[in-house]
């Protein structure tokens, strides 16, 4: 099960974080939807371990984002290549190689003005991938400098940002053979955020992220 929610956390997180050198920085909060499509996890108990709701900590080229589930799920993204996972009951930092994703684009398509997103117009760019469709709605109001993210292969970052011209995501939608994942902004806050916020705990070992 502590597996498969890391699974989970890694799919949410690697694709709606974001920041720039010079853009945005706060936080932005996002309802999250999740199914199961293996077997492992009902929808009831989706919501209990990884909750409803995801907050991101944005500032610079790191970002740090937090599901409100049970697990406590945390991943945080210092800016260079590589992506730090906590979970609640896991004694350790488990990292992934952002350089590599393990996933294959097939075609991507660019629809204007498809829907408004907490108050924003926003346009949408749909990924086909050998595991599914990606959907990604992004305003021209919320941009990153793509070259902060020229490390970050993993979950499409680097393509989506640079199809987009560095626009972020206000809404993404994972449809692909194991899972279903939608989650939607509702609140965008600037705000400074302290560098602490982007710290990994000390005193945890690093152990590879189970594949």
């Amino acid at each position: 099960m502590k597996n498969f929610i890391l699974t989970c956390l890694i799919l949410s997180f690697s694709f709606p974080a974001f920041s720039q050198s010079s853009g945005f920085e706060g936080e932005i909060i996002y309802t999250l939807k999740y199914q199961d499509r293996t077997g492992q996890m009902t929808d009831a108990q989706a919501i209990q371990f990884l909750g409803t709701k995801q907050k991101y900590l944005i500032k610079g080229n790191q970002y740090r984002s937090e599901m409100d589930g049970l697990v406590q799920a945390t991943q945080i993204y210092t800016g260079h290549d590589t992506l730090y996972n906590l979970m609640k009951g896991v004694n350790a930092i488990l990292f992934i190689d952002a350089l590599r994703n393990p996933d294959s684009l097939l075609s991507y398509v660019i629809k204007p003005v498809q829907e408004k997103i907490a108050g924003y117009t926003c346009d949408l760019l749909e990924i086909k991938s050998k595991e599914g469709l990606i959907q990604y709605w992004y305003s021209p109001e919320f941009k990153v400098n793509p070259a902060d993210y020229s490390r970050h292969e993993y979950g499409f970052w680097k393509v989506s940002l640079s199809l987009t011209k560095g626009a972020l995501p206000l809404k993404m939608v994972v449809d692909a053979r194991n899972q279903y994942m939608e989650t939607v902004a509702i609140s965008v806050l600037r705000k400074s955020i302290e560098d602490a916020a982007f710290k990994l705990p000390k005193g945890l070992p690093l152990m590879p992220n189970p594949e």
